[in-house]
């Protein structure tokens, strides 16, 4: 799934927001501070996804967390319209900031990939399936956005297909390693390696375009530090019968 290039360039994305914000002062006090806080989180995230080198359903779930890091809002969380609202203005910002050219370029090479999970059935609920031309229909919907330079709209449509493989992962509706869901996973997984960091990347290059809003804060917002990380070890005792 990964080759040696894709892996340096979480380590450019680090040494680049390093450069643009000091790690040894709370971003609350720096320029742009939600952006620093939202681009700090996805690039960690997306660290930990790219260490997932053979396990493609472990790898989805850690760059969706990276890309919740990035367009996440104040909404409630059992709120479907609230979330699709806010991916959807998130869009809108990421491919206003530099006229969606870096995201559309990724989208041109992924296009056979989000096509096949934009028109994948099992994507769906299985009392919920469109038929086959309808499933046609969509992929090729999206391929014409994708033509026609609409970046935010074909964008909406593969995250739309991708929260739907998100859902199956996060509600326990699909084993680990199901074979069935394995060729969707993948695509689904080979999507998000390509265009979270496409994200993080194009929000960083234009870090003085735009006043990014605060992403929903907890604790990490008020550390002091962000450069030096003590993670402690989980203390697990031994099960009592």
């Amino acid at each position: 799934m990964m080759d040696m290039q894709t892996e340096i360039r979480t380590e450019e994305l680090r040494a680049r927001h390093e450069v643009l914000w000091n790690h040894e002062v709370p971003f609350r006090q720096q320029h742009n501070p939600g952006l620093a806080l939202r681009t700090y989180r996805a690039i960690d995230w997306t660290h930990r996804a790219r260490m997932e080198h053979s396990d493609h359903f472990a790898a989805f779930l850690f760059y969706w967390i990276a890309f919740n890091a990035l367009y996440g809002a104040e909404t409630h969380s059992d709120d479907p319209e609230g979330n699709w609202d806010a991916r959807r203005r998130f869009f809108d910002q990421l491919t206003a900031i530099d006229g969606g050219r870096s995201v559309l370029e990724r989208l041109r090479v992924l296009e056979k990939q989000a096509a096949a999970l934009v028109g994948n059935a099992l994507a769906y609920r299985p009392d919920d399936v469109p038929d086959v031309e309808a499933l046609q229909g969509r992929a090729a919907r999206f391929r014409n956005l994708v033509r026609k330079g609409r970046t935010a709209e074909a964008l909406g449509r593969v995250f739309d297909g991708l929260n739907r493989v998100r859902n199956w992962l996060v509600h326990g509706g699909v084993a680990w390693r199901s074979r069935v869901m394995a060729s969707t996973l993948a695509d689904g997984t080979v999507l998000l390696t390509w265009l979270v960091p496409t994200f993080i990347e194009t929000m960083l290059a234009a870090h003085d375009a735009l006043e990014w809003e605060m992403p929903p804060l907890t604790h990490d917002f008020y550390e002091e530090r962000t450069s030096a990380k003590d993670i402690p070890a989980l203390d697990t005792p031994a099960l009592r019968r």
